[in-house]
């Protein structure tokens, strides 16, 4: 329940907002990693003074949780100021089961039954942003942000393991961990934006510096039953991952005419990653002894040098354009027990996209959109450590890993920019997925590890049926897809597909001088992802929202996956051995949320543009 983009959407003022687009495939001047980009534009005023808004949700989820948060803004002539802040308290969990079954031989079924029970304690968690804007005149704006966050928790994980074979329990393991993850981050951005004539044509200059110190102590108690003897364990280990990101960016919008746009620009980034892991066993008299099977270093440096340009044509019902992104990527791993470098890559990719728009009507347009992207691995998930859940279980990095590669092509028929069809297919190479290996040694040990898979296709089919009256507002949406992945395992070809069905529902019933409500339903059908095939999940969800003192606090009640139906669950599709996995996650609570805005500025004019989104998406600041 950590601030999100979303939650930094619901709290702008909507007299801020200009207008919300989605992008499903960006062009050729968005980084090429990611799906999608949601581009928020705000409305630009000269009035001055100041605004802000006050907000403070409170959960139930079998306890409380909250989250509070204040934005403000102060403009005065050629300055535009901004500080927020945000802080969550309480309790979050997670559920998990898993089931692995496999056979040693033709006589001898293995089982092996896992409950986890993740119990998630926010006490020390903030976020904080502030920002400056000078117009030195009425062309030019130079901005400064500041932004960051810190993230203490006090976390607790009951995990219990049974190990069957032929049905008759072998033995049992229960491992108790406490865990006090602890991450922080610390940004800084300069812009620089010069308006070079009327048409629109526009320099864009920016910097931008970021650290991320990652750590997580835990202890842990295993206590293993085997044959009418217990057996007492004491762990604990720590993990550490220091990150540096360093971005910047140029850009530039020459405006010909009404008709013609060229746009181009360089990013360069520069990231740098230390990180290790220690793991220890308490022997007695011994103390606390280093495990050298867990113990690791690791060291990653990755430069990406990135130039695109797109050039833009637009003429009464013709709208296009075409692109072309280029990145040359350098990655460097050094392992400190192997004493060797473990990943040298270096390689150069072309991202081309274009899109051609056709308006038979004012109401009804037509596009045709086709782009090439690239999805890097976490930054974490290179890291080639074993991180310990009992003595059969572990997740492993990979600095095996490399990117994933997706060309996309959709097709759309839209009437009053609201209402739509859309066709699609995605061919995505070395699609990064999360895949469970039974070892090769002599034990009964599973570990699970991100690995690339040989290709996964998608073909999609989507319909949204919007339509409005005085009192009620509704969109819905029916999706259906195909999935098709295909990958190796234990040295045979797998092919995992599934046709899957969704549809998204939401009304708004408005009640004059009284309330609102809205009403959401998801549902998704049997769906595959990687090597897994899930089953069917929804999830159903109610917020009353009233309005008083003259709009100016907002309230809303919120009663979420109000079915307790949002549960993920499903199977392995691999050769040799199954995995049968169901996860329950806080989302069934109850919450409040007051917004009370402030101040008699309309709209704000500070603005601000991030230059390292992609490579911030490569950090895992979790549990």
């Amino acid at each position: 329940m950590l601030l999100s983009t979303i939650d930094i959407l619901k709290s702008l003022p909507s007299t801020d907002i200009k207008s919300i687009e989605i992008i499903h495939n960006p062009s050729a001047r968005y980084d090429a990693g990611g799906r999608a980009v949601i581009n928020i534009t705000t409305i630009r005023s000269t009035l001055q003074g100041y605004n802000g808004n006050i907000i403070q949700n409170t959960l139930y989820i079998k306890s409380l949780f909250t989250y509070s948060g204040l934005r403000f803004n102060y403009t005065k002539n050629k300055w535009s100021t901004f500080i927020g802040f945000g802080t969550n308290m309480g309790q979050q969990w997670t559920s998990d089961e898993y089931k692995r079954s496999y056979k040693t031989n033709d006589t001898t079924a293995m089982e092996m039954n896992n409950a986890i029970y993740d119990k998630q304690n926010f006490k020390n968690v903030y976020y904080y942003r502030a920002g400056v804007n000078y117009r030195p005149d009425s062309t030019s704006t130079i901005g400064m942000q500041y932004y960051g966050f810190y993230n203490g928790q006090n976390n607790t994980t009951d995990n219990s393991n049974t190990v069957l074979q032929n049905n008759q329990t072998q033995y049992e393991l229960h491992t108790f961990t406490k865990g006090l993850p602890i991450s922080m981050n610390n940004a800084v951005n300069a812009n620089y934006i010069k308006k070079l004539d009327t048409l629109g044509t526009e320099l864009f200059i920016a910097a931008q510096y970021g650290a991320f110190n990652i750590k997580n102590t835990a202890t842990i108690h295993q206590e293993t039953k085997y044959n009418g003897f217990v057996i007492n364990e004491d762990k604990r280990n720590l993990n550490t991952n220091n990150i540096n990101i360093i971005g910047a960016q140029v850009d530039f919008v020459k405006v010909f005419n009404k008709q013609w746009k060229l746009e181009s620009g360089i990013k360069e980034s520069n990231i740098s990653k230390k990180s290790d892991i220690k793991f220890e066993n308490y022997e007695g008299v011994s103390g606390w002894i280093s495990d050298p099977s867990y113990l690791n270093g690791f060291s990653f440096t990755e430069n990406i040098l990135a130039a695109y340009s797109e050039l833009r044509y637009k003429k009464k019902k013709l709208n296009t354009r075409v692109g072309l992104r280029s990145e040359m990527t350098k990655s460097d791993g050094f392992s400190k027990v192997l004493n060797k470098k473990i990943i040298d890559r270096q390689y150069i990719n072309l991202f081309p996209s274009a899109f051609l728009g056709y308006d038979f009507t004012q109401d009804l347009t037509t596009s045709l959109t086709l782009s090439s992207r690239i999805n890097r691995p976490t930054f974490q998930d290179l890291d080639p450590f074993i991180n310990y859940i009992d003595s059969v279980s572990s997740f492993r990095g990979n600095p095996s890993l490399l990117p994933e590669y997706t060309n996309s092509v959709e097709a759309a028929l839209v009437y009053m920019k609201e209402a739509n069809i859309t066709f699609g297919y995605n061919n995505t190479q070395g699609a990064l997925r999360l895949v469970v290996d039974k070892l090769t040694d002599s034990t009964d040990a599973f570990t699970a590890t991100t690995r690339n898979l040989d290709k996964s296709e998608t073909y999609s089919f989507g319909i949204t049926i919007p339509y409005e009256l005085k009192w009620w507002t509704t969109a819905n949406y029916f999706g259906y897809f195909v999935n098709n992945f295909t990958y190796q395992q234990n040295g045979v070809t797998v092919k995992n597909n599934k046709p899957t069905f969704s549809i998204y529902l939401y009304d708004e019933f408005r009640f004059k001088k009284f309330c609102s409500l809205e009403i959401t339903y998801e549902y998704t059908s049997s769906a595959v992802d990687g090597i897994f095939i899930s089953k069917p999940f929804s999830m159903l969800t109610a917020t009353l929202k009233k309005n008083f003192f003259k709009d100016k606090l907002t309230c809303r009640f919120v009663a979420n996956d109000i079915l307790r139906s949002y549960i993920m669950q499903g199977q392995s599709n691999i050769p040799l051995y199954n995995v049968n996995y169901k996860s329950y996650v806080s989302t069934h609570y109850y919450m409040i949320s007051l917004n009370y805005k402030f101040g008699k500025l309309k709209s704000n004019n500070y603005k601000n543009r991030s230059v390292s989104d992609e490579e911030y998406n490569r950090v895992k600041t979790g549990k």
